[in-house]
């Protein structure tokens, strides 16, 4: 038996395209999904299409381990479910073909798609972190959060952190808070207090 014949190829075929199908659809949802979250978020604070764009792109290594085994289970039920329903599958067992050569590709498929995730869940994914991170902090510094904390009030669009002044004073060191408070979360548990008599937010 040749390692992949005609009847291999067949199989192959009946995969390829629920395969492609569902893993564009699925993706494509999410994608959508997660565009309408950063234009709600990052509409008004201007921030340019090219960030916008940057930090879809490294979303797409976490929505390919969501979309990929899903687009692999569609493909496996649909091609193979079409190749039951229409007894194909009753005429190759028949013709005295074994089961192991009919789902032979159906395992080298799934193995390939396995092989494919992992590349994503251990090389792509932790790449675009950093890239990410950079991204979120180039936003940060555009919006110029001091310039946008209100003193008397809490401020919780810090990441990780909430906000609080007494008073603000402007000076030629920039805005300069007094009475200050910052909650800031270090963990899912711990957790740190800061209160200052006076504070500048600065980027480092």
């Amino acid at each position: 038996m040749r390692f992949f014949g005609r009847l291999e190829k067949y199989v192959w075929s009946e995969l390829q395209a629920p395969f492609l199908l569902g893993l564009a659809g699925f993706t494509f949802s999410i994608i959508l999904t997660k565009l309408f979250d950063l234009v709600g978020k990052l509409f008004d604070k201007k921030v340019p299409i090219s960030v916008m764009l940057g930090l879809l792109v490294n979303e797409l290594p976490g929505i390919f381990l969501l979309t990929l085994p899903i687009a692999t289970v569609l493909a496996v039920l649909a091609g193979i479910g079409r190749l039951a329903s229409q007894s194909e599958l009753t005429a190759f067992r028949a013709a005295g073909i074994s089961p192991l050569r009919i789902f032979f590709p159906v395992f080298l498929f799934a193995g390939l798609i396995t092989g494919s995730a992992s590349w994503v869940a251990h090389d792509l994914s932790p790449a675009s972190v950093p890239r990410r991170k950079a991204l979120v902090a180039e936003v940060q510094r555009g919006r110029d959060p001091a310039r946008e904390i209100e003193p008397g009030t809490f401020y919780m669009r810090l990441p990780g952190a909430v906000f609080y002044a007494r008073s603000a004073a402007e000076t030629i060191q920039g805005r300069i808070f007094e009475g200050v408070f910052l909650h800031v979360e270090s963990g899912e548990i711990n957790s740190e207090l800061i209160v200052a008599a006076r504070a500048k937010i600065v980027f480092d």
